[in-house]
């Protein structure tokens, strides 16, 4: 597996914004409605042997794709842009809810922000492991999955979001991953003019 740039993205254009006109959170909303996803570039994670300037969709089971080497690579890319201290990451999760009786079970509730209900896990700072990372990919919501790559205005972290937090959030947007093959693996759109792409990427399609 290693993540590579399409040299078109009509294709996961179109796979992107479906992913995230059903994201069922405010954030994906927002999103949808300040960027058309034209500008920047889009990024896969796909096994070798794929030419993913061949793929007709982005949905269906890939063969050989491996899940688990997807969410490390895609953790990796999260790991190297929040080395910037006011870059950050926010994973939507439409599965929990504060009120939920497991949540003072959760192991890592202490990445969790909210908005009016919804919650979302927040990925910042150099310190975070990259075990914890990973965590958070596995653990997120999934069908669909939307990772969001933006730079704050501030390197402090907030528990609490408000409008203004999610405005600044989706104007200042730098990517968007999304998952795809079946939940195996992820397409990501990307702004190379705001930002370089955080790892490096084969040159290989």
């Amino acid at each position: 597996m290693n993540i590579r740039k399409f040299k078109t993205g009509i294709l996961p254009r179109h796979h992107l914004v479906g992913q995230v006109s059903s994201g069922l959170s405010t954030v994906a909303t927002l999103a949808l409605k300040y960027h058309d996803f034209v500008r920047g570039n889009f990024y896969v994670a796909a096994p070798e042997a794929i030419k993913i300037d061949q793929l007709s969709e982005f949905r269906s089971e890939l063969f050989d794709a491996d899940r688990s080497a997807a969410i490390q690579l895609l953790g990796k890319t999260i790991r190297d842009f929040i080395s910037d201290p006011r870059a950050s990451v926010v994973l939507q999760d439409f599965w929990h809810r504060l009120s939920d009786p497991v949540w003072e079970q959760l192991e890592n509730k202490n990445r969790a922000i909210a908005y009016d209900g919804e919650i979302y896990w927040a990925l910042q700072g150099s310190e975070i492991p990259d075990r914890e990372i990973e965590e958070l990919i596995s653990g997120a919501s999934y069908w669909p999955f939307c990772a969001f790559f933006y730079i704050s205005s501030s390197s402090e972290p907030k528990k609490v979001l408000t409008n203004e937090d999610l405005q600044n959030l989706v104007q200042n947007l730098v990517g968007i991953a999304v998952d795809a093959f079946d939940a195996n693996s992820f397409v990501i759109w990307w702004r190379d003019d705001l930002r370089p792409f955080p790892i490096r990427i084969s040159d290989t399609n």
